[in-house]
């Protein structure tokens, strides 16, 4: 019982400080809706290393099976909505990078799971010495 209340303890301690808030969502073209839409995505998240893998023949294109694909658009040219030069500072407005994370969230989770994993432990003890 006493080896099963340490596992459980260590489980506990080690999940608490550990926070599934850091990772991201893996995209492929079967989350976005329009062609436009996967090509914005592309151009605002890092297109020369294309973490998501969306662009698989290295054109600069991706998705190009979803609805409104433009067989025009020449790949590195922003989009009609990413137009608005974010760096002059008279540019009021401006929009802001898509960086929303459910960090609270997950820091919360880790401090419940830390304080069971802390009573646990401090239980153990106290059933250790009486």
């Amino acid at each position: 019982m006493k080896q099963l209340l340490s596992l459980l303890t260590i489980c506990l301690l080690v999940l608490g400080f550990t926070s599934p808030s850091f990772a991201q969502e893996d995209k492929d073209c079967g989350h976005f809706s329009t062609w436009k839409e996967a090509q914005h995505f592309y151009n605002t998240n890092d297109p020369g290393n294309d973490p998501h893998d969306l662009d698989r023949d290295r054109d600069g294109i991706v998705c190009e099976s979803l609805a409104g694909f433009d067989e025009n658009y020449e790949a590195g040219t922003p989009l009609g909505d990413e137009t608005t030069d974010t760096t002059d500072p008279t540019n009021e407005g401006a929009g802001l990078a898509e960086t929303a994370t459910y960090y609270p969230v997950g820091v919360t989770i880790g401090l419940i799971v830390g304080a069971i994993g802390l009573f646990l432990l401090l239980f153990k003890r106290r059933t250790t010495i009486e």
